[in-house]
């Protein structure tokens, strides 16, 4: 398993989390996501991923991200 820490800005609700897991849950070989409201985001990957298509998939839903 593969496991990919993310720092999430600009959730402002529980829908917002929501959204989140839902868009990285889609991902390729994405096989668990836990998002906390504090924006700390753990993703556990079946294969290695290109963790920037994930930030890039929670940028286009208007939410900022990095490594942690």
């Amino acid at each position: 398993m593969n496991e990919y820490n993310l720092k999430v800005t600009n959730f402002t609700c529980e829908a917002c989390e929501k959204v989140a897991d839902m868009v990285l849950k889609r991902m390729e070989d994405v096989v668990d996501v836990d998002v906390k409201r504090d924006g700390s985001v753990r993703i556990n990957a079946a294969r290695p991923m290109d963790i920037q298509l994930a930030i890039k998939a929670l940028k286009e839903k208007g939410y900022d991200a990095v490594t942690a």
